[in-house]
């Protein structure tokens, strides 16, 4: 067999299948970053250079250079910096229109037609007197000068586990906004308001039939779909280019070996392909 011959039956054999396979989504829709440093794109999201078949409408995002963008329809575009697949959130930062105010900008948001599901949480804003002197609790943040118009007052965001009777008498409730997420890991809500005000970022809740992906994530493994069933799917997801590479060649070398007894049969040859590529022993050097 030459080793032209033998190539082409490999590529063959890993090409050609009589229906799908589980973990043939991820051949289709192979993970994607934006660059080295760009959180990794994979199902439920694809890059809109993907086909659209590797996921619906409104998870696409995007690249511009290394920066991975997820575009809200009714508020533009903002950068991912990271995605967790096992707790179903993907974080993004607000642009320059946030710098001066991130959580007014956070406010400003609509998620209408989008992907996002902010949660239910409601937290008020308060005024009290500049010049009063108190001890803060942890579920309130501020002051916030950047909401603030007034010389004289100082504004805080209080969360729905502190009530107004909690706060200084002199202290008076301005308004109510609801559906702050609070879901970075180990991060209380008014740690989420401080990080966001700190860091222009926040991490949104975004995975529809979670709770299925988080156990395959759970186990190490990735959400996928299956074409032919229409379901989500959990496949240990195959090597890289490089791995994948390496195994052809040294599978492609058996097949060519000089003496006959040393070639693998076919049936070798496909449990060659299907295993772990350090299960693989490279064959004998037939110029040595």
């Amino acid at each position: 067999m030459s080793l032209i011959l033998a190539i082409s039956i490999i590529f063959h054999l890993l090409h050609s299948t009589k229906g799908q396979t589980d973990d043939d989504f991820f051949k289709i829709c192979p993970p994607k970053k934006c660059g080295d440093e760009g959180p990794l794109i994979r199902f439920p999201f694809r890059l809109d250079s993907q086909p659209r078949s590797c996921y619906g409408d409104g998870y696409e995002l995007s690249c511009s250079g290394n920066t991975t963008l997820l575009n809200l329809p009714w508020s533009g575009n903002f950068t991912v910096t990271a995605i967790d697949y096992l707790r179903g959130t993907i974080t993004i930062k607000g642009g320059d229109s946030w710098s001066k105010c991130p959580l007014q900008g956070y406010r400003s948001l609509n998620f209408t037609n989008s992907i996002i599901t902010p949660s239910l949480r409601v937290f008020s804003l308060v005024g009290c007197p500049r010049d009063i002197s108190w001890n803060i609790p942890n579920e309130i943040v501020g002051p916030i000068s950047c909401l603030n118009n007034d010389p004289n007052q100082s504004i805080y965001a209080v969360s729905d586990d502190v009530t107004i009777d909690e706060m200084p008498d002199v202290c008076t409730k301005i308004s109510d906004f609801h559906g702050f997420p609070y879901f970075f890991s180990g991060c209380t809500s008014a740690c989420a308001i401080d990080k966001l005000m700190k860091t222009s970022e926040v991490e949104l809740e975004v995975f529809k039939n979670h709770e299925y992906c988080f156990q395959c994530e759970e186990k190490g493994k990735f959400c996928g779909l299956n074409y032919m069933m229409n379901k989500t799917v959990c496949v240990e997801v195959g090597g890289n280019d490089a791995e994948i590479a390496k195994k052809l060649a040294i599978v492609a070398l058996w097949c060519v070996q000089c003496n006959p007894a040393d070639r693998p049969c076919m049936s070798r040859v496909i449990n060659m392909l299907e295993g772990d590529l350090q299960s693989l022993s490279m064959p004998p050097n037939p110029f040595a």
